[in-house]
């Protein structure tokens, strides 16, 4: 997983990061005030695979093959045995210590779609949950679709988001230009109103008329 830890000052609510990579467990732990570090990579099963770590830049290291990228950047890899797991496995730790709300945030290169698979029973039996998650041409590379993503929140009570500059624009459904994107991130809710915490104003979209659009204080 990508190292979230530099994206925040330090993780003051309890945090429970999952991070294969040997070389971010002391830069994340750190950053750690309440939680742990879990040197495991997530996916749909539990056991074990092969991580590729890219020493060009390792915030791209991966369960995938980044057959996509040039030759120098393939060439620089480690491959490492981990351990995979699923969030579901944690399920227990994970709603002990999230009882007012969880947050989930992946940038796995790729397989956000196996983890979010591995989550089922926990996004099923978890009241108020925040995700967000990252679209790159990557998924294209494991023959993972946005549609299942999409499809697989939708059956478990989410709502689904875009992520613009200048907020999250709601999406009523699932269209095939959006597979066609080389980047975006997602965002889904449950159990929170987001008119209450973000301005609503209505937006023309090309292709359902209009959709909500929750703009950004």
């Amino acid at each position: 997983m990508k190292d979230v830890g530099s994206e925040v000052n330090s993780l003051s609510s309890y945090a429970l990061i999952f991070e294969p990579n040997p070389k971010l467990k002391p830069i994340l732990e750190k950053k750690i005030v309440h939680g742990r570090l879990v040197q495991e990579a997530l996916s749909e099963e539990v056991g074990t695979a092969t991580f590729n770590i890219y020493s060009a830049d390792d915030t791209t290291s991966s369960l995938l093959d980044r057959e996509d990228m040039m030759p120098h950047f393939t060439d620089a890899v480690t491959k490492l045995e981990v351990k995979i797991n699923t969030l579901d496995s944690y399920i227990s730790e994970i709603q002990r210590e999230s009882s007012a709300g969880l947050f989930i945030k992946m940038d796995v290169e790729g397989v956000e779609l196996p983890v979010l698979k591995g989550a089922r029973e926990l996004l099923a039996t978890t009241a108020n949950v925040f995700l967000m998650f990252e679209y790159s041409k990557a998924w294209k590379l494991g023959g993972h679709s946005l549609k299942d993503a999409f499809h697989l929140l939708d059956r478990l009570g989410l709502r689904l988001y875009r992520v613009t500059p200048l907020g999250l624009e709601a999406l009523r459904f699932y269209t095939p230009e959006m597979d066609g994107s080389d980047y975006c991130n997602y965002f889904a809710a449950k159990g929170f109103d987001l008119k209450g915490i973000l301005e609503c104003t209505p937006i023309p979209s090309d292709t359902h008329n209009w959709n909500d659009f929750y703009v950004f204080p």
